[in-house]
């Protein structure tokens, strides 16, 4: 008798112990939508047609209420001017939606000076506070 409840205490502790470490490790951190804030400049790419522009970089301006995105020219790389979009934001992704399309931009990661998102080609692009 005595063994049998060491052997159902030691199971039950093994089983919340096994139980309390599963988590889940796809949950990426959460943000408010204010860091985002500002004027950014884009400086990477995992795009292999990614051309560094520091004369006239593509420039990424957040809102509370729009996205103001670069129009990259395919001659050089640099900012050849903007678009205007609106957006709605859940704490991860940036959800645009232009001619009814939507767009998804999911941040990757996130500090007070740089952020890096995947965009809807799955490319990660690396955007520096201006």
């Amino acid at each position: 008798m005595k063994i049998s409840k060491i052997l159902f205490a030691s199971a039950l502790i093994a089983s919340s112990l096994i139980l309390g470490s599963c988590g889940d490790d796809d949950e990426s951190p959460s943000f408010e939508q204010s860091e985002f804030y500002g004027t950014w400049e884009l400086t990477g790419s995992t795009d292999s047609e990614f051309k560094e522009c520091p004369d006239n970089p593509p420039v990424l301006v957040i809102s509370e209420s729009s996205i103001k995105f670069p129009v990259i020219s395919t001659d050089n790389g640099c900012n050849s001017g903007s678009y205007s979009s609106t957006y709605t934001f859940n704490g991860k992704t940036f959800e645009i939606t232009e001619a009814g399309i939507s767009f998804d931009y999911t941040i990757k990661s996130k500090s007070e000076t740089e952020f890096a998102w995947v965009n809807f080609y799955d490319e990660t692009e690396t955007w520096v506070k201006k």
